[in-house]
């Protein structure tokens, strides 16, 4: 079946060859059977006494005439031998001689320009823009998930300083401590597991010379940036006035902020990931593998990836959101895994959001209104003093 396949493949190769404008050419044993014009190798063949019968695939007949069958490999072997001397001694092998001996040798061609490492970021950051344009489905999902699960964390934690209460002060933080999880989950996990089918175009990219590895980088940095910056926001201010958070204009820009590096770096952190962590292909076969075919193994070869990236972020981002600080007072964490605070976004974002929130908690504060002003500055001061978790 392989062989007959290939003859099939070799017999349309040359009925295109024969079909198509241009020089022919056939190679028989090492030596040049034909060079030459797709029509003239007819009219050639027919000198040697293969003529091509009306209707009938010169394709075949070339075939057929330089092929060896088997169990007459000496007569072949003749006929050949024949059609090669031919052509050499013929008009058609003295016209390729003439011009193989007007051709110049010239020193190696200069090697190509290398564009700028700027042109190679706006080329590929178009790409990338163009590819997310073209394909939006991924955008739509993200902005469709931060919008339902900012409605689910306004509902959950819907005006909880109302009244303001020791509980509902640990209730708030909860609520600020969520959206740093929620900003930092999703995109995290959409980066890993979207940048790792980036690798083989790379790779036969770069080692075609077309740009270089620092360039993809920042072309794709630059292409998740506007859609990992407007989903972030879209769960801020969404949840933002129905948890209660203070309003003032100060707070409100830096909780955006905050909000902002909170999410890059989690993009970054995916990048890392996907980046140093290999995708290996899978195959599941079955008791009945033996009978599969060789191209459906070949496909799902292509298809079935396990990504490392995805198996190992887990468990990281569960460490580093074990020291943010609402699980546990990272200053009473043993030595050996305080230092990871140091690392951790969850820790500084939290603490930041925290921050913005209670330093400038007065009579003047838009949170509470003037019949509480009083006793909420006394219950706000005293619930971040005992659950004061970054000491």
């Amino acid at each position: 079946m392989y062989l007959r396949a290939t003859c099939e493949a070799f017999v349309e190769c040359l009925k295109d060859c024969v079909e198509a404008e241009g020089d022919h050419f056939e190679n028989s044993n090492s030596r040049t059977a034909f060079f030459g014009a797709p029509h003239q190798s007819i009219s050639f063949f027919e000198e040697c006494g293969h003529p091509c019968p009306e209707n009938f695939n010169p394709a075949d007949m070339i075939i057929h005439a330089l092929a060896i069958v088997p169990h007459e490999e000496d007569a072949c072997r003749v006929r050949i031998t024949a059609i090669c001397d031919a052509f050499a001694k013929g008009n058609y092998g003295s016209a390729l001689n003439d011009d193989l001996e007007k051709l110049v040798c010239s020193d190696l061609p200069p090697a190509r320009r290398q564009v700028s490492i700027l042109c190679q970021i706006c080329a590929l950051f178009h790409r990338y823009f163009l590819d997310t344009l073209r394909k939006p489905s991924l955008t739509r999902a993200k902005l469709l998930q931060k919008f339902i699960m900012a409605l689910f964390i306004g509902l959950l934690y819907f005006q909880v300083l109302l009244p303001p209460t020791v509980l509902a002060i640990h209730n708030l933080n909860g609520a600020l401590f969520i959206i740093v999880c929620e900003l930092t989950y999703s995109t995290l996990f959409t980066i890993v597991a979207c940048l790792p089918s980036d690798f083989p175009l790379l790779v036969r990219e770069f080692h075609d010379g077309i740009y270089q590895i620092f360039s993809y980088y920042v072309a794709r940095i630059l292409s998740y940036f506007p859609l990992f910056t407007i989903d972030g926001l879209f769960l801020l201010y969404i949840c933002y006035w129905m948890i209660g958070l203070s309003t003032s204009a100060i707070q409100v820009f830096t909780a955006t902020v905050v909000c902002f590096i909170v999410e890059q770096s989690a993009s970054a952190f995916g990048l890392m990931l996907g980046s140093i962590t290999p995708s290996y292909p899978v195959c599941c076969m079955t008791s009945s593998s033996s009978k599969l075919k060789w191209l459906e193994a070949v496909k799902a070869l292509q298809t079935l990836h396990f990504h490392v990236a995805s198996s190992i972020a887990g468990p990281i981002v569960t460490i580093l959101s074990l020291t943010g600080g609402l699980y546990a007072n990272v200053g009473s964490l043993p030595l050996y895994i305080r230092w990871v605070q140091y690392i951790s976004w969850f820790r500084f974002g939290f603490e930041s959001l925290m921050i913005n929130q209670w330093n400038e908690v007065d009579n003047f504060n838009t949170t509470w209104t003037e019949q509480v002003a009083n006793d909420s500055q006394r219950i706000v001061v005293n619930a971040v003093r005992t659950f004061c978790v970054f000491v």
